[in-house]
């Protein structure tokens, strides 16, 4: 069950390899897995968006699959609904307002193979409100 969940749902928006990107003024909501997954990404302006989660519409969603309710002692709603997921260089996300029961802004980890950047750096979040999420994360 949980493959299924993790591995079989896409990311609602999902770049890799991309420089000088701005995402404003825009609502995302119930992506099947995280609403922005940015990899090795270069000069990335995010602002003045809204991620919301619709906790019934995930209800009726997982249960339409017969994967509502706890799996091995672990919920299984909502489930990495991850707001922001970057990983990469010069990166500036303000005034965002999340509702997603997840991380709110997870950075991710780059490596050597990286064309943009080896490692996540240079990131700045701020005035980020945030209704039932997780908050900030690295990893």
């Amino acid at each position: 069950i949980l493959n299924v969940l993790s591995y079989d749902r896409p990311h609602m928006i999902h770049m890799e390899q991309t420089t000088d990107l701005q995402i404003y003024d825009l609502t995302f909501t119930n992506s099947p897995q995280y609403h922005l997954y940015l990899h090795d990404i270069l000069d990335v302006t995010i602002h003045d968006i809204v991620i919301y989660v619709d906790t019934e519409e995930q209800q009726r969603l997982l249960k339409s699959h017969n994967v509502w309710g706890w799996h091995e002692g672990i919920p299984v709603f909502p489930l990495n609904t991850d707001g922001i997921d970057p990983a990469g260089k010069n990166i500036h996300i303000y005034n965002i307002n999340v509702t997603n029961y997840d991380d709110v802004v997870a950075v991710k980890p780059m490596n050597k193979h990286g064309r943009y950047s080896d490692c996540s750096q240079n990131i700045l979040v701020e005035n980020a409100v945030v209704r039932h999420g997780v908050g900030m994360t690295i990893g």
